[in-house]
């Protein structure tokens, strides 16, 4: 199953029919008929609600891939990569105390509580395991604790397990040596 049909498969089980969707309730859908922002019934509003998390969060990933090769190429400073792990994890609402407060506090920012918790993530939490994995060795390569070599490993065994594609995974293979499978 591709990532992109994981990431749906996903997103569509928080499904509830007497609430409606935990991440687009029907309250919100309420909110954007009242002011005119949409004439859809609700399954088809949420429907495209789906549609656009599962392309926002397949391109937070692949972003997310890219920049850590970038990282590992030295033109991402260690700054950029903390913001990168805040604005990834932000995205696929992961929730990694550990990771987020770390690179914030390098930043030297407050750390935004998150509104979900993980069950709400936009990602299944295998993945959102992999991806903190992939914040936690971008963050010790730049302590020197972690090879580049181990990163992009990393990133092309992630890839390949989910099924990833995109410029960013391309990217990883080809840093690390590593063929693009074949749809």
């Amino acid at each position: 199953m591709t990532l992109n049909d994981t990431i749906r498969t996903h997103l569509e089980c928080f499904k509830n029919d007497t609430e409606g969707h935990k991440l687009f309730p029907r309250e919100d859908w309420r909110y954007e008929v009242d002011n005119d922002d949409t004439s859809l019934g609700y399954d088809e509003w949420l429907s495209d609600k789906i549609d656009f998390e599962v392309e926002n969060v397949i391109d937070a990933i692949d972003r997310f891939i890219y920049r850590s090769c970038k990282a590992v190429d030295g033109e991402v400073s260690e700054i950029e990569y903390n913001r990168d792990v805040v604005d990834a994890f932000s995205t696929m609402r992961i929730i990694d105390d550990e990771a987020v407060d770390r690179a914030n506090g390098f930043l030297g920012e407050t750390p935004e509580k998150p509104v979900f918790g993980e069950s709400f993530g936009s990602v299944p939490s295998d993945i959102a395991a992999e991806m903190s994995r992939i914040a936690h060795l971008g963050m010790v390569f730049f302590e020197g604790r972690c090879t580049g070599d181990k990163l992009m490993e990393v990133m092309v065994e992630t890839a390949d397990k989910h099924e990833m594609s995109g410029p960013g995974v391309d990217a990883a293979r080809a840093r690390a040596g590593a063929e693009t499978p074949e749809p």
